[in-house]
């Protein structure tokens, strides 16, 4: 049976209507591969043939975490042929999900959070950044209408941070920072506040053109930034970037035109990575009408992956420019976003929770042993942002546990690290008020000068301009 699946998903009613004839389904969804038994049980919950919740929860408490990410690959892969038939594209033969059975897996999946290692939680981010989105087609009814995912208090708590930011309690910079510092966190209840707030963020963007000009352009700051920064991937990127360019097809003057055109701008940096989508963006007529500079800028960006951003579209909030992160991502990139298992991640934080210049060999020889590809860039971001940021004194416990590691990987994601932090902190507006950021700016100041002329070594000029950094730092002073 599972081979006849394998072959055509949509046979899975037939196969279910033979089970049922056999009495055989209980012995049918003990098969393997769990993507045939799961499709069986959730066809079978949908034609009360079973109790999906109770068959879930019960497999779980054999199978644990293996099943967990089965549930949430299955869960994920349905979703995205779900979104991809309803934008008109191509998909192979499947059968989709009812609205309760989702629910049913949601509610699964929150009861179990338990059972999801680092990389089940990132797809089970993915899963909730997928409900309730609209098609590109512009469907006012979203592809999947589920009911609430997240409990009052984090609804509360989410929507708070949004309530601050439109009474600009807090600027858009520092809710990304919150945003950043909530999806990385260990705590499954900040996970969850991230979850909720991406997932309302794009679940309001039908209301959007409801939305007075002020809040709607600070919606379009923080949704940008949301892709410039990375801070969403995978299906919900892709979601964001398709909101962006269905909004710039709209009438020049509208109000998501100006939302889907403020949008762009925070994340022009990167749309070299993404060819097709420049094709797309070139191919809106009043877009080069209204912006042939940007217009001209996304051309040089298909044929010259090294443009100079136009000045008319330079994103307002880079003051500083002599950091080029352009040249950098090139020559230090790409980032590598695997995050490792969690039991490698803590053993990683106890070395550094207690490596001192005494045991330093011992506990780089310990570390070294962690370092797989999944691993490295993880670890040299924690690495930057938690401790060379924050312990000044311990730069020299760094600087020599990263020479005793070689591993010429790590070095590369720790020049992209540190480039990317300064670059950050040089254009916040918070280091300009903060004493705690402008210290940590100089410690990283501090730590890239071990890295590089402690080490007999030149901060290359296509890397950071000295030149262009005094003369931006002399304007800004002015200002």
């Amino acid at each position: 049976m599972s081979e006849l699946h394998k072959r055509d998903p949509t046979c899975l009613s037939r196969l279910l209507d033979v089970a049922q004839e056999i009495r055989g389904l209980t012995v049918i969804l003990e098969a393997r591969p769990f993507s045939f038994a799961i499709d069986m049980a959730a066809l079978a919950s949908r034609r009360e043939h079973l109790n999906l919740e109770k068959w879930l929860i019960d497999t779980l408490k054999t199978l644990k975490e293996v099943f967990m990410k089965a549930c949430l690959d299955f869960v994920y892969v349905k979703l995205a042929l779900q979104l991809r038939r309803a934008e008109g594209q191509q998909v192979p033969p499947f059968i989709p999900l009812s609205v309760e059975v989702v629910n049913i897996f949601l509610g699964v999946f929150k009861s179990n959070m338990n059972l999801m290692n680092a990389e089940a939680k990132n797809v089970y981010q993915d899963v909730l950044g997928m409900m309730g989105q609209e098609s590109e087609s512009g469907n006012a009814e979203p592809i999947y209408q589920t009911e609430a995912q997240f409990p009052a208090d984090i609804e509360n708590e989410a929507n708070m941070y949004f309530e601050k930011v439109y009474s600009k309690e807090i600027s858009v910079k520092q809710m990304i920072d919150i945003l950043a510092q909530l999806k990385v966190s260990r705590l499954q209840r900040e996970q969850e506040i991230f979850a909720c707030m991406i997932h309302n963020l794009f679940d309001e963007y039908r209301f959007f053109p409801k939305y007075p000009e002020k809040e709607l352009a600070l919606t379009a700051v923080l949704f940008g930034s949301l892709i410039q920064y990375q801070l969403i991937s995978y299906i919900p990127l892709g979601v964001a970037l398709r909101y962006v360019l269905e909004s710039l097809r709209k009438p020049v003057g509208s109000k998501m035109f100006k939302f889907g055109f403020q949008a762009l701008i925070q994340f022009q940096s990167r749309l070299g990575e993404w060819p097709q989508y420049c094709s797309h963006l070139m191919s809106i007529p009043h877009l080069q009408q209204v912006f042939p500079d940007l217009v001209t800028y996304i051309q040089q960006l298909v044929s010259n992956p090294m443009p100079v951003l136009p000045r008319q579209v330079k994103d307002p909030g880079v003051i500083f420019s002599c950091v080029k992160m352009k040249q950098i991502e090139k020559d230090f990139g790409p980032r590598n976003e695997k995050i490792p298992e969690e039991s490698v991640q803590d053993r990683l934080l106890f070395i550094l929770n207690n490596i001192s210049v005494n045991n330093l060999v011992e506990k780089a020889d310990e570390a070294n042993k962690e370092m797989k590809e999944d691993v490295i860039g993880w670890f040299a971001n924690y690495l930057i942002e938690k401790r060379v940021c924050k312990e000044l004194n311990y730069h020299g416990v760094y600087n020599n546990l990263i020479k005793r590691l070689n591993n010429k990987e790590l070095e590369r994601f720790i020049f992209l690290e540190t480039f990317s932090n300064i670059y950050l902190l040089l254009n916040s507006e918070e280091t300009v008020s903060s004493i705690d950021k402008r210290q940590i700016l100089k410690n990283l100041a501090g730590w890239l000068g071990s890295l590089t002329l402690g080490e007999n070594k030149v901060v290359l000029h296509k890397h950071m301009s000295f030149r262009e950094l005094l003369i931006e730092g002399n304007e800004t002073m002015d200002d």
